[in-house]
C-alpha cells in the first residue's frame, strides 16, 4: 500500500479562486498573488496564518459583471464591497468568533485593470 502524505493546510489561494469563480460571471482574468512573505514578522496569533504563509493576498480580477455597466456595481466602492462580502460570507477573513474562518488578514483588490 502506497503511503500518500496529504497536507492538512488548505491552499487559500485556490479556495478564493473557487469562491470568486462560482459567484462572479464572465471572469476573463483571475490571478491571486500571495504577499504573505512581505508580512513574515506580522504579529498574528490568529490561526497562525502568517506562520503558514497565507495571510495577505492581492487579487486581480476582470469581469464584465464587475463594471460600470452593471448598475448595481457601478462604482469601485460597490465592486470592492461585493467581492469582500463574498469572501467574508465564505469565511476567508480572520474572525476570532468563527472557528471555521481561514484567518486571512488582508486582501487587496485590482478590479478590471
Amino acid at each position: 500500500m502506497a503511503n500518500h502524505k496529504t497536507s492538512l493546510i488548505p491552499n487559500i489561494s485556490n479556495i478564493i479562486k473557487e469562491i470568486l469563480s462560482k459567484h462572479i460571471p464572465n471572469i476573463t482574468k483571475l490571478e491571486i498573488e500571495n504577499l504573505s512573505y512581505k508580512h513574515q514578522n506580522h504579529i498574528n496569533n490568529y490561526k497562525d496564518t502568517a506562520i503558514i504563509g497565507q495571510s495577505h493576498f492581492k487579487i486581480y480580477i476582470n469581469s464584465e459583471f464587475l463594471s460600470k455597466e452593471n448598475k448595481e456595481l457601478s462604482t469601485k466602492l460597490k465592486q470592492h464591497k461585493f467581492v469582500y462580502n463574498l469572501l467574508k460570507k465564505n469565511n476567508i477573513f480572520e474572525d476570532r468568533d468563527n472557528t471555521d474562518s481561514f484567518g486571512v488578514h488582508s486582501v487587496e483588490l485590482c478590479i478590471n485593470k
